[in-house]
C-alpha cells in the first residue's frame, strides 16, 4: 500500500550534505506509522519499543530500529502537510 503513496514531499525534504546519520527511507516510516497506529501504538516511544519487541515492526524497518526522535519528527512533518 504505501509502494503506492506519492511521498515525494518527503524524498525531497532530506538532507544531501552528508552530515547527520543516514536517513530512513520515508516510505519505511510512513509503513512502520501505519502498522504501530493501526495496533494502537501512537506514541513515539512506545514505536521505539516496537521495533525491538514486535516482529512486524521489526521486519519493516529491516532490523534497524528507528530512535523515537526520528519517528516524533517524521510524524510531525507528515501532520504539517
Amino acid at each position: 500500500m504505501v509502494d503506492e503513496l506519492d511521498l515525494s514531499a518527503f524524498e525531497n525534504g532530506h538532507r544531501a550534505d552528508g552530515q547527520g546519520g543516514a536517513a530512513y527511507p520515508p516510505a519505511v516510516l510512513t509503513a512502520l506509522l501505519i502498522y504501530c497506529y493501526s495496533k494502537g501504538i501512537r506514541s513515539s516511544r512506545g514505536i521505539e519499543r516496537a521495533c525491538w519487541d514486535d516482529l512486524g515492526c521489526r521486519i519493516i524497518t529491516v532490523n534497524r530500529p528507528a530512535d523515537h526522535s526520528t519517528v516524533a519528527r517524521f510524524a510531525q512533518r507528515a501532520l504539517s502537510r
